[in-house]
């Protein structure tokens, strides 16, 4: 498992595993403070506290094979999909807003 009481991790907040890896330190990577600040934090962290959010990470990790995960992701994204809002998440991920997207149209 390696030398996890040295270990430590930063998220970016955009990276969509946040509630798998909680209690490690997100980080915006648009705005410089912000991972400096996540980075400061990690680096401060003790050996314990390091290990404990190690193992915890480790063992979720460990818990399906390959396989086993791209089942998962596929289960979630079709739990997800609702087809009486796809235009507005899509016009939400352009940047729209849908007053604007329906001016449009």
């Amino acid at each position: 498992m390696g030398d996890l009481h040295n270990s430590s991790m930063i998220l970016s907040e955009f990276s969509g595993c946040s509630n798998a890896f909680n209690g490690f330190h997100e980080f915006n990577p648009f705005n410089q403070q912000d991972f400096c600040k996540a980075l400061d934090t990690c680096l401060n962290l003790s050996r314990k506290k390091k290990e404990i959010l190690m193992q915890k990470a480790y063992k979720y990790c460990c818990q399906f094979k390959f396989n086993g995960w791209v089942d998962h992701f596929l289960k979630e994204l079709k739990d997800s999909y609702n087809p009486d809002n796809y235009l507005e998440a899509r016009y939400v991920y352009l940047g729209l807003s849908t007053v604007d997207c329906m001016k449009a149209n």
